[in-house]
C-alpha cells in the first residue's frame, strides 16, 4: 500500500487550543480607590473567564454621598455589591438616544446577594429625593426579604404588599396618604391581571400609582427570566402575557430607572426581547429594531453571544459574578438497569406501540381529531420520564443513606412529583384513602390517556382530522406518524355521529386491561420517601398537595400535605427550617421550590454537614436547572456541595441532559460571558442538538433505507455487542424496527432526517436494546463529523485560546485605536501581532521528560513524504495520552490542537533516534523562521479588539469583498473572522484576528461609520447609470440631469453632470443642517452602485448630535430625605415607652398644679383618674388604627404586660398620642387585640 501524504492542514496545528480556564477569581478593581472603606464579599467569588477580560469603565457616580458610610465599612453592602450599586447607579444617568433612561443588567449568581444591591439602588434614589419605587418580582412572598434587606442598610421605607394593599387603603376620597409613597412590591402574575369592573388593569393601577411617563423611580424585574417568550412577527400571538406586559410597562414609563435582576437572565437569545434598556436595539444604535438584532446576532454562532455579554460590561450595564464552584464537585453517574428492570421497560414500550397502533385506527374509524396524537406523545414522555425516575429510586435511596451515615446532608433534585395522576384518582374515588401498596403514577398515566382520549365515539365534523392535521406543525411535539398521514383522509363511515364504536370500545378496554396487569414501579417521590424513613426524616419541599405515607406494616394512605399555594409554600418553608436546623438530614425539592429557598451548609446554621445534592431528572427549562443547583450553593457557607446528575444506560434519557445542556450553553454565554461557566463542562458531552448532530441523524438514517452501515465511522463491534447481532443484516433490521416503535420510518424529508429533537424525544419509545444501539450508532457519526470539522476548520463554537504553550513567543508591533462609537464611547483598537510558534530542541525534550509516562511509542518521528513546496521531510513530537491517542508538536508550528491513533502514527511517520531526530529537528526550526504561508514559524497578523458587535457589519463587508476579488491573499481560515483570546506579557485581549491585507479598508470603512453616527456624514447611493448612462452624461459634459439618488433613507431627485476636467460625476445632495454640499463620484462607483459616505463640515452638526444623546447631571443629596429614609418607624416598645414617660411628667406636674390645701386635692381627686381613662381610649384607637392600617388580624385576646420587652419591638404603630400608662391597658383586656403577634394576611 502506498504511503499516504501529510494533509496540507497539518502544518496549520497549533494555532487555536480549546481554553481550558472556565471561571477567573473576581477582584474588584473598579473601586481601587475606596479599598480600605469596604468589607470584601465572604465567600469565593468568581466570573467567567472570558468576563474576566473586560473591565468596567471607570466609576465615576458619588454613590458614598447618599448611602450612610457605615452601610460600607459594616459590610452591610461588600464591596461588589457597592460595585453593582454604583454602576447601576451610573448607568441610570444616560438618557438613550430614543429618549428613555438607559438600563442595567445585574446577572449575578447565587451568594452575591442581588436582593442587598436592589436596595441599594432603591436607597440611593431615596436619599436624592425618590420616593416612589416599583420591585416585580415572582412571589409575594419576597416581601418579606425584600424589607429584610431594605432594613438590613438601615432603609426603613415603607415596602406595600402590591395592588392588594393599595386597593384595601382606597377610600371615597382616595388613597391613603401613607400608600402613596415607598416601594411598591408586587408579583409578575399580579402585573397581567385584567380590569375588573369599573377599576382599571392592574398594570394601569401601578403606572397611575408612579405618576405615569414622568415616574423617574427605580423599576425592578426580579428574576426577570420570567418575562421570556415574547414572539415577533407571525408568532406574536404565542408571546406569554408577562412578556407583553413588562415590555409595555417600560414603555409607559420611560424615564423609570430599570433594572433587570436574573442570575440566568434568557435561556434562548430571542428571549433577549424585554431587555429594551441594555441599548442594544433603537434610534441610532447598532440595530433598528429587535427584529434585526435577532436576525443579525441569531446568525453568528455562541462566540457572538459571548461577545455580547463582554461588550455590555464593557460600557457598564451588566456584571455577572456568582459564588465560585472551584470547591464544588460534579459527577456524572451512568446508573446500568438490572435485567428486571430492563424487561418492565421493554414491556411498556410494547404496550405503548400497540397503543399507537388501536390509535390510529380509532381515530380513522370515529372521524376523532388528529391532535389526539400530539397528545399521545405527550403522555408518552411524562409515562417514560416517570418510568425511568422510578427505577432510580433503589440506588438513590442506598447512596443518600451512605451519604448521611458518612457525614453528609443530602439533597435531592427531581421535577415531576407525579400529583397530577393522584389527584385525579382521589376526584374520581373520593372514598379511596387506603391502598395496600404504593401508589403508581405510571400506569394511571397511560389509564388516564386511554380513559380521557382514546376515541370510541364517532364524531360530528368530518374535517377535524384534516383541520387538525394542519396545526400539527406548530404543536409541541411534532408527529409525522407514516402510518397516520397516509390515513389522514376522512374515512366514510357508515355510523352516525354520537354512536359508539364497538371494536375501538373492545381495544380500549383491552389495553386498560393490559395496562393494570402490567408490572410498573410505584411512584416515585412516595417511594424514595417511604425507603429513606418516611416524612418524619424527610423534609419535602415540592407543590404537591397529596401524597401517600405508610401508616403500619404493608398499609398506606393518602394525606393532604395543604390546602392551596400559600399553605403549600407555608409548609416547604418550615421544611426547608427542619433541614437547615439539622432535625432533618434529608431534603427533596422540586421545581415549586426552586425559588427563594437556602438549603447550603450556613455557617451559623445548625446542620452545618456538606451537602450531597442528587439531581434525578434535569429540568426542561435552563433558567430553572441553575436555580435548583444554587438551592446547596451559597454564601457564607461551611462548605461547597458534592452534585452528582444521575442518568440510566438508557439511550433516551440523554435527550433530556442533552436539551438543558444546549440550553445551559446558550445561558452560559448570555448571562455568565462564557458558555462553559454555567455549571461546568461535565454536561457538555452531552449536548447533541447541533448541526453536527442534524447533519449525524441524516446519515444515520440514510445509512438505514440504504441498508448499509457506515463502517468507516463506526467501530462496528462496539455495536454487535450492544445488540448481540452477527451480522450487519440482523443489526440494520434492528436499526430498522426501532424506527417503527419511535413512527419516524417513513420520514422522507431533510427536515425530518436531521430532526435531532424529535428523534431522541421519541427514542425513549423503543425496547432498550435497540434504543441503547441506535444512539451510540448515532453518537459515534457525531463524533466523526465534530472531528471532522475541526480537522476541516469548520469547528467553531465559542472564543478560543491562541497560542498558549510557554513555547510561542508574542510582540505587539503596535497599536492603534480606529473607532470610538459616539454613543456608548466603547473603543477599538488594532494590533499588530508578531507570533514566533515555533519549538525549540530544548523545548520539546523537556516536553518529552515531563508529559511522557513511558510508553514505547513516545519519541520523535520523520514523515515519510517531504512537506509540499518545501523540499524538506518534517518531524514531530508525539506523546502518547491516557485514550491511546497522541498528542504531537513540531518544530515549525509549536503544539498541535489535533491528536492522531496510533495506527495514523505508523501510517504517516517513521521513528527516528535521539541524535537523527535533533539534526532534522534544528534544521526545521531555523528553515521556517523565513517562510511564508503554511507551515512558517513566523506569523504576522492583526487583532481587531475593544467593541466589536457595532462594527461587525463593516469588518465583515470588508473581508468578504477582499475574499471575493480576484487577486485575493485571504485565506479561507483568514476570511472566517474567527474572534480568539490571546496572552501577551500577563494581560489578555479578545479580539478579532485579521490579516494585514484588510486592516486599511477596515480604518477607512470604521472612520466612515464614526462619521455616520456622530452627525459628520451623509451616505448615499450613487444613481444607477449603467454604461449607457455614463455615455449620454460624457456626450453632454457640464449638463445638469435630474436623476434618483438615495440620501441616507431618502430618496431624492439630484443633478447629476460629467466634468470633464477631473473626469469624474459631480452632484448635488442635501446635508441635516439644510445646506447641500458637492460631492464627487467616480465612474466605477456610479456604476457598480456602492454606498458612499461623504464627509462634511458643519457648525451646527455636533450640537445635533448631542441633543439625541444625554448623560444626566446627578442629583444631589437632600440630608432630610436620606434621614427620613433611615428614619427607624415607632414600634410597640418605643410606643408604650413614650408613653409611661409622658404620663408620670403628667402626674408631676399635675400633683405640683394641685399641691395646695388638703381639701382642694380631695376635690380634684376624681378628676386625676380621668387622664387615665382618655389614655386607654387613645392607646385602644392607636392600636386599632395600626392594625387596620396593616392588614393584621387579631387573633385572641391577652393580657398586656407594661413590660416592653415582651413586646415584639419591630411591630409598627401610628404615631398616635403620647402620655399612655400602659397600666391602664390592662384595665381593658377585652377590647386589646393580641399585640404580640404580627401574622400577615
Amino acid at each position: 500500500m502506498a504511503d499516504a501524504a501529510p494533509l496540507p492542514e497539518e502544518l496549520e496545528d497549533g494555532e487555536e487550543l480549546n481554553a481550558t480556564e472556565v471561571y477567573s477569581d473576581y477582584e474588584c478593581t473598579s473601586l481601587k480607590q475606596h479599598a480600605s472603606l469596604l468589607v470584601k464579599h465572604p465567600g469565593h467569588v468568581s466570573e467567567p473567564a472570558s468576563l474576566a477580560l473586560v473591565r468596567l469603565p471607570p466609576p465615576q457616580f458619588p454613590l458614598f454621598d447618599s448611602v450612610p458610610i457605615e452601610v460600607f465599612a459594616e459590610g452591610k453592602l461588600s464591596d461588589l455589591q457597592t460595585e453593582g450599586v454604583l454602576y447601576a447607579c451610573q448607568r441610570h444617568q444616560m438618557i438613550l438616544p430614543n429618549g428613555c433612561r438607559a438600563g442595567f443588567f445585574l446577572g449575578d449568581g447565587a451568594g452575591v446577594g442581588k436582593g442587598r444591591q436592589i436596595s441599594g439602588i432603591i436607597f440611593d434614589s431615596l436619599a436624592r429625593g425618590r420616593r416612589k419605587h416599583v420591585w416585580l418580582s415572582t412571589s409575594s412572598d419576597l416581601k418579606l426579604d425584600a424589607e429584610r434587606d431594605m432594613n438590613a442598610l438601615g432603609c426603613f421605607v415603607k415596602v406595600i404588599d402590591g395592588c392588594q394593599q393599595l386597593d384595601d387603603n382606597t377610600k371615597a376620597l382616595g388613597l391613603s396618604s401613607d400608600f402613596k409613597e415607598g416601594v411598591l412590591f408586587s408579583t409578575y402574575s399580579t402585573l397581567i391581571g385584567g380590569a375588573k369592573p369599573g377599576r382599571p388593569s392592574r398594570l394601569e393601577q401601578i403606572v397611575k400609582w408612579c405618576g405615569g411617563e414622568t415616574f423617574d423611580g427605580v423599576l425592578v424585574f426580579d428574576e426577570c427570566h420570567r418575562a421570556k417568550n415574547f414572539f415577533i412577527g407571525e408568532n406574536s400571538d404565542a408571546s406569554t402575557k408577562t412578556s407583553k406586559c413588562v415590555i409595555e410597562i417600560q414603555k409607559r414609563l420611560p424615564l423609570a430607572r430599570v433594572v433587570y435582576s436574573s442570575a440566568t437572565g434568557v435561556t434562548e437569545l430571542g428571549n433577549l426581547a424585554y431587555c429594551e434598556r441594555l441599548g442594544l436595539w433603537g434610534e441610532a444604535c447598532t440595530f433598528a429594531n429587535f427584529e434585526q438584532f435577532l436576525s443579525t446576532v441569531s446568525r453568528r454562532g455562541v462566540f457572538f453571544l459571548e461577545m455580547l455579554a463582554m461588550e455590555l460590561k464593557r460600557i457598564g450595564a451588566y456584571v455577572s459574578r456568582g459564588l465560585s464552584f472551584q470547591n464544588s464537585e460534579f459527577h456524572t453517574v451512568e446508573l446500568k438497569l438490572s435485567d428486571q428492570q430492563r424487561h418492565v421497560y421493554d414491556e411498556a414500550a410494547s404496550l405503548w406501540l400497540d397503543v399507537r397502533i388501536a390509535l390510529q385506527e380509532a381515530i380513522q374509524k370515529t372521524n376523532a381529531p388528529g391532535r389526539i396524537l400530539s397528545n399521545y406523545w405527550s403522555a408518552h414522555q411524562r409515562f417514560f420520564r416517570q418510568l425511568i425516575l422510578a427505577m432510580k429510586v433503589d440506588y438513590i435511596a442506598a447512596e443518600a443513606k451512605k451519604a448521611v451515615e458518612e457525614g453528609h446532608a443530602v439533597v435531592i433534585g427531581l421535577q415531576q412529583t407525579g400529583e397530577a395522576a393522584l389527584s385525579r384518582k382521589i376526584s374520581q374515588k373520593k372514598s379511596v384513602h387506603h391502598f395496600n401498596s404504593l401508589y403508581s403514577s405510571v400506569r394511571d398515566t397511560l389509564i388516564s390517556f386511554l380513559e380521557t382520549h382514546f376515541p370510541v365515539i364517532v364524531h360530528d365534523a368530518s374535517t377535524d382530522a384534516l383541520n387538525d392535521s394542519k396545526q400539527l406543525d406548530t404543536s409541541v411535539v411534532d408527529i409525522t406518524d407514516e402510518i397516520y398521514m397516509n390515513n389522514v383522509e376522512v374515512s366514510k363511515n357508515k355510523q352516525s355521529a354520537g354512536q359508539t364504536v364497538e371494536s375501538c370500545l373492545k381495544n380500549r378496554d383491552d389495553l386498560i386491561r393490559r395496562t393494570e396487569e402490567c408490572e410498573l414501579p410505584s411512584s416515585a417521590l412516595d417511594l424514595l420517601i417511604d425507603q429513606l424513613g418516611g416524612p418524619d426524616r424527610v423534609a419535602e419541599m415540592t407543590g404537591r398537595t397529596w401524597r401517600i405515607v405508610r401508616e403500619k406494616g404493608n398499609t398506606f394512605r393518602v394525606e393532604q400535605r395543604g390546602k392551596g399555594e400559600a399553605e403549600i409554600e407555608t409548609i416547604n418553608v418550615k421544611e426547608c427550617q427542619k433541614f437547615q436546623a439539622g432535625k432533618k438530614l434529608i431534603g427533596i425539592i422540586s421545581d415549586a421550590a426552586s425559588v427563594g429557598i437556602s438549603l447550603h451548609a450556613l455557617k451559623d446554621g445548625g446542620n452545618q454537614r456538606r451537602r450531597v445534592h442528587f439531581t434525578l431528572e434535569l429540568p426542561w427549562s435552563a433558567d430553572k436547572a441553575v436555580q435548583q443547583l444554587g438551592r446547596s450553593h451559597r454564601s457564607n457557607q461551611v462548605s461547597a456541595p458534592i452534585y452528582r446528575l444521575v442518568v440510566t444506560d438508557i439511550g433516551g434519557e440523554r435527550r433530556f441532559a442533552s436539551a438543558v445542556a444546549r440550553r445551559l450553553e446558550s445561558l452560559g454565554a448570555l448571562t455568565r460571558g462564557d458558555r462553559r461557566a454555567a455549571v461546568g463542562q461535565d454536561l457538555q458531552e452531552f449536548n447533541l442538538q447541533t448541526v453536527y448532530g442534524n447533519s449525524s441523524l441524516k446519515k444515520l438514517m440514510e445509512s438505514i433505507q440504504n441498508s448499509t452501515l457506515l463502517v468507516q465511522n463506526v467501530n462496528v463491534r462496539d455495536l454487535f455487542e450492544i445488540t448481540g447481532d452477527t451480522s450487519e443484516e440482523d443489526l440494520l433490521e434492528n436499526f430498522r424496527l426501532g424506527f417503527e416503535y419511535l413512527a419516524m420510518s417513513g420520514a422522507r424529508s431533510a427536515s425530518e432526517q436531521g430532526n435531532v429533537k424529535k428523534f431522541l424525544g421519541r427514542l425513549l419509545a423503543a425496547p432498550v436494546t435497540i434504543q441503547n444501539c441506535l444512539f451510540q450508532y448515532f453518537f459515534c457519526l457525531l463524533q466523526h463529523e465534530i472531528c471532522m470539522a475541526k480537522r476541516e476548520g469548520r469547528y467553531s463554537d465559542a472564543i478560543s485560546d491562541l497560542f498558549h504553550e510557554d513555547s510561542v513567543q508574542i510582540d505587539v508591533l503596535s497599536s492603534e485605536e480606529v473607532y470610538s462609537d459616539p454613543t456608548t464611547s466603547a473603543k477599538t483598537s488594532v494590533h499588530n501581532l508578531r507570533i514566533d510558534r515555533g519549538m525549540s530542541w530544548d523545548s520539546a525534550i523537556k516536553k518529552l521528560r515531563m508529559e511522557s509516562k513511558g510508553s514505547k511509542n513516545d519519541g520523535f518521528y520523520e514523515t515519510r513524504h517531504k512537506i509540499p513546496g518545501r523540499n524538506v521531510y518534517g518531524i514531530i513530537l508525539a506523546i502518547c495520552k491516557d485514550d491511546a491517542s497522541f498528542i504531537i508538536s513540531r518544530p515549525n508550528t509549536g503544539l498541535s490542537k489535533q491528536e492522531i491513533s496510533l495506527s495514523e502514527l505508523h501510517e504517516k511517520y517513521v521513528q527516528q533516534d535521539s541524535s537523527e531526530a535533533e539534526r532534522s529537528w534544528k534544521t526545521l526550526f531555523v528553515q521556517s523562521e523565513s517562510w511564508d504561508g503554511n507551515g512558517s514559524r513566523i506569523l504576522n497578523f492583526n487583532l481587531v479588539s475593544g467593541t466589536l458587535i457595532s462594527i461587525w457589519n463593516e469588518i465583515q463587508e470588508v473581508v468578504t469583498r477582499h475574499s471575493r476579488s480576484s487577486d485575493s491573499k485571504l485565506s479561507v481560515r483568514d476570511a472566517r473572522m474567527k474572534v480568539v483570546r490571546i496572552a501577551i506579557d500577563g494581560r489578555h485581549l479578545v479580539g478579532l484576528r485579521l490579516p494585514c491585507s484588510v486592516v486599511a479598508d477596515i480604518k477607512e470603512a470604521l472612520r466612515s461609520r464614526m462619521l455616520l453616527r456622530s452627525g459628520q456624514a451623509v451616505k448615499i447611493l450613487p444613481p444607477d447609470l449603467g454604461a449607457q448612462g455614463i455615455l449620454a452624461l460624457k456626450l453632454q459634459p457640464n449638463t445638469n440631469f435630474l436623476l434618483p439618488i438615495l440620501v441616507g433613507d431618502s430618496h431624492i431627485r439630484a443633478p447629476v453632470r460629467y466634468d470633464t476636467t477631473s473626469g469624474s460625476i459631480k452632484t448635488m445632495v442635501p446635508i441635516p443642517d439644510g445646506k447641500q454640499i458637492e460631492v464627487s463620484l467616480s465612474i466605477a462607483q456610479c456604476t457598480s452602485r456602492i454606498p458612499v459616505v461623504v464627509p462634511y463640515c458643519s457648525d451646527d452638526s455636533k450640537s445635533n448630535f448631542e441633543t439625541r444623546v444625554q448623560v444626566e447631571e446627578v442629583c444631589p443629596v437632600m440630608v432630610s430625605e436620606r434621614d427620613r429614609a433611615t428614619r427607624k418607624p415607632a414600634s410597640i416598645a418605643s410606643f408604650f415607652k413614650k408613653s409611661d414617660h409622658s404620663v408620670k411628667k403628667g402626674r408631676e406636674e399635675e400633683k405640683s398644679r394641685l399641691s395646695g390645701t388638703t381639701s382642694a386635692c380631695s376635690e380634684k381627686a376624681g378628676e386625676a383618674e380621668r387622664p387615665v381613662a382618655n389614655e386607654t381610649t387613645k392607646a385602644k384607637r392607636g392600636i386599632q388604627n395600626y392594625f387596620q392600617r396593616n392588614n393584621m388580624t387579631p387573633k385572641k385576646p391577652r393580657m398586656i404586660t407594661s413590660d416592653p420587652e415582651d413586646l415584639k419591638s419591630e411591630v409598627e404603630v401610628d404615631n398616635c398620642s403620647a402620655g399612655l400608662q400602659p397600666t391602664a391597658i390592662n384595665k381593658h383586656v377585652d377590647d386589646v387585640v393580641d399585640l404580640t403577634l404580627s401574622d400577615r394576611e
